[in-house]
C-alpha cells in the first residue's frame, strides 16, 4: 500500500522546486499529491491528517505556513534546509538538499520508516512547537514594531 504525499504549494513557481519533490517522490516510489489552489481551512487539516508526511523543498520562503500548519495537525515534515524551515519546525522535521532530489528521497524514506511509537512522539513534539509559535507571534512583534515607531515618529 502506498502511503499518501502532500505538498502544500500557493503557485507553481520555481521557488517551491516541485520537479524535485516530484523526483523525490516517484526515487521513494510513493504517491504526490500536489495542493496548489485555495482550500477551507477544513479541507487542509484533513490533508494534512491524511497525508503520510508534508514535503516542503522550497528553495526560498517567507514565513512558511504550510509547515507550521503541518505541524499543528500531526503530520511529519521533510523540509529544505532554509533558515525559516528550521525556524518553524525546530527539531520538529527532517531536512534536506532541496536541489537534490535524492537527499529529499533519502529524507522521505527516513521518515517513511518511522515507528508508530515516533511517530506518536513526533505528535506530541509537533503540538508543543506550534504552541511555542503561538507564544513567539511574530504578527504581535510587527505590530509593536510599528507601534513604538508610530509613537517616536508622531505618525498618524
Amino acid at each position: 500500500v502506498r502511503r499518501r504525499l502532500a505538498i502544500v504549494v500557493a503557485r507553481d513557481e520555481p521557488r517551491k522546486a516541485r520537479g524535485a519533490a516530484r523526483a523525490a517522490a516517484r526515487g521513494a516510489d510513493y504517491e504526490l499529491e500536489v495542493i496548489d489552489d485555495a482550500r477551507s481551512d477544513e479541507d487542509l487539516a484533513t490533508r494534512y491528517g491524511e497525508a503520510s508526511w508534508l514535503l516542503a523543498p522550497s528553495l526560498l520562503e517567507g514565513f512558511d505556513l504550510p509547515v507550521a500548519e503541518a505541524l499543528a495537525c500531526g503530520a511529519p515534515v521533510v523540509a529544505s534546509d532554509l533558515e525559516v524551515h528550521h525556524e518553524v519546525a525546530g527539531e520538529c522535521a527532517v531536512y534536506a538538499e532541496a536541489i537534490q532530489p535524492e537527499s529529499l528521497a533519502r529524507a522521505v524514506a527516513e521518515v517513511a520508516d518511522w515507528s508508530e511509537d515516533r511517530r506518536a512522539g513526533h505528535r506530541e513534539a509537533a503540538v508543543l512547537r506550534v504552541a511555542e509559535l503561538r507564544r513567539d507571534d511574530p504578527i504581535a512583534r510587527h505590530i509593536e514594531v510599528y507601534q513604538r515607531v508610530l509613537e517616536e515618529t508622531g505618525g498618524p
